[in-house]
């Protein structure tokens, strides 16, 4: 090779590589780059609707996320309206029903599930009156797997398109040019390939009883997904406990109390952590929520 092919070789070469550093560059710094949420000392707030760190595995694009059940209603469970049909409790002028975090990976918001999706309770003492928020209460009338099959079921349906999310978000939000090419072409078609890929993952559910309001199977999903166990045909459904006076579980010198639906631990903080783990937290994560909590 002559030494002038030998420079254009390399200087080839160093064009290419600089293209895949910006282009790289470019994909983290639009769509996965952590924002900093603000610091704050409401703890209801945090539990309510603070980050797990669950975000890069269970995030969802936050204006798909809102109008998948008016785009999909007869996939919402019992023909009941949006996403109070799963139970949970939806404060009027918050973004997300109670159980959700919105963080901001990048330029788009993501949705991802938290502890209060199935630790909130909500009563009413007559039938006309609005229902009241109980944070941290058992989840008797939250359905995580109704949720769960609701967007399987709208992953397998043909309709998941481009042109009709789209759609349907700019009836409600005037979206900029560069948001609508990254939800276009690259989010919705991501989103409906993740919800397909769950549809498999959760396949092993529909040959156990349905879990039903207020209960949920907590370890199956884990050992299954995390731990890529085999199928043993193990029934895990539990009820969805409250998470109130958890500073009378702490272990002391003359006790120690058996936690979690196994009673395998006996640490409140690592029952905590745990949890999120089985809900998509990674160690990167568990660090960067540290920082928006209280100390």
């Amino acid at each position: 090779m002559s030494v002038r092919k030998t420079r254009l070789f390399w200087k080839a070469l160093l064009a290419l590589l600089v293209v895949v550093v910006a282009g790289a560059l470019s994909v983290y710094l639009l769509l996965f780059r952590p924002v900093a949420a603000p610091r704050t000392e409401d703890l209801a707030r945090l539990f309510n609707h603070g980050s797990i760190g669950n975000e890069e595995v269970q995030g969802l694009p936050y204006w798909i996320w809102r109008v998948l059940p008016q785009i999909f209603p007869e996939h919402v469970p019992n023909g009941k309206d949006g996403y109070g049909a799963f139970g949970m409790y939806w404060r009027a002028g918050d973004k997300v029903p109670i159980g959700f975090s919105v963080t901001t990976l990048g330029v788009i918001d993501r949705v991802s599930p938290n502890c209060a999706f199935c630790h909130q309770g909500s009563y009413r003492l007559k039938p006309d009156e609005p229902r009241v928020l109980v944070s941290a209460g058992a989840g008797t009338r939250v359905d995580p797997q109704a949720y769960i099959r609701f967007l399987i079921k709208v992953g397998a349906d043909a309709r998941f398109t481009a042109d009709r999310v789209m759609r349907e978000i700019t009836t409600i939000y005037d979206m900029p040019l560069y948001e609508r090419l990254l939800y276009r072409f690259v989010l919705i078609p991501a989103t409906r390939k993740a919800f397909q890929d769950q549809a498999r993952r959760f396949a092993w559910q529909d040959t156990r009883p349905d879990w039903g309001p207020g209960r949920i199977d907590p370890f199956n999903p884990v050992k299954f997904q995390n731990l890529e166990l085999p199928d043993d045909g193990t029934i895990g459904n539990s009820d969805m406990m409250p998470l109130w006076n958890l500073d009378e579980l702490a272990p002391t010198n003359i006790r120690t109390f058996s936690l979690h639906w196994d009673g395998l631990q006996t640490d409140v903080r690592e029952t905590a952590v745990s949890g999120a783990i089985g809900d998509g937290m990674s160690s990167k994560t568990f660090l960067r929520t540290q920082k928006t909590s209280t100390g």
